[in-house]
């Protein structure tokens, strides 16, 4: 019996990619995270700025895990197909692993971005997984309209769509409202 490392049809490859994007991201951040989490001069616990950064890059790691759990249950239930949809679909999910990536650099202390990119990454990311759940339900929607695959399909459409609008909200409230306040109050920040 043999068994190959790398997929040879393009539907495993497109997921088999996803999944090494995502652990190069995880892996090319650990020196990030040392620097954070086990800084000898600022260790987290030593006062609010290390604990908010420690913070920032702990919501980062979850959002990214998080996304991974999301990804590899979504392509377990709806994989990659060969077509034009399938293809569509893996270009948005490498766009959203950039997106990621930019959301664990803007967790950089050295970069100080991460208060104002934040809200941007992560309305970026929900626009993107809109839009690759519009090419997974063309590409996996049943020629029956009300199957149970379809209503799975629309409801997870329509769950994306919730968490568009409320990173929306949160990205207008930090572009309107938080920006007139002190951004270096990092008490009104960490609520």
């Amino acid at each position: 019996m043999s068994h190959h490392v790398i997929p040879q049809k393009p539907e495993d490859a497109f997921s088999f990619i996803c999944h090494f994007i995502f652990a190069i991201i995880i892996a090319s951040s650990y020196n990030l995270a040392v620097g954070v989490f086990l800084h000898a001069e600022n260790p987290v616990y030593s006062g609010l700025g290390p604990f908010l950064t420690g913070l920032e890059l702990g919501l980062a790691y979850v959002a990214i895990i998080a996304g991974w759990l999301g990804y590899t249950r979504s392509v377990h239930k709806w994989p990659h197909r060969d077509t034009k949809y399938g293809a569509l679909r893996f270009i948005v999910d490498i766009a959203i692993l950039f997106c990621y990536f930019g959301l664990i650099n803007a967790a950089d202390p050295d970069q100080n971005l991460f208060r104002e990119q934040f809200a941007v990454w992560v309305c970026a990311i929900f626009l993107l997984y809109l839009l690759s759940d519009v090419w997974k339900g063309l590409d996996h929607k049943s020629k029956t309209p009300n199957t149970s695959k379809n209503r799975l399909l629309k409801k997870s459409a329509v769950l994306t769509s919730i968490f568009v609008a409320f990173s929306w909200c949160l990205y207008a409230i930090n572009t309107s409202v938080w920006g007139s306040w002190d951004a270096d109050d990092d008490t009104l920040y960490m609520i």
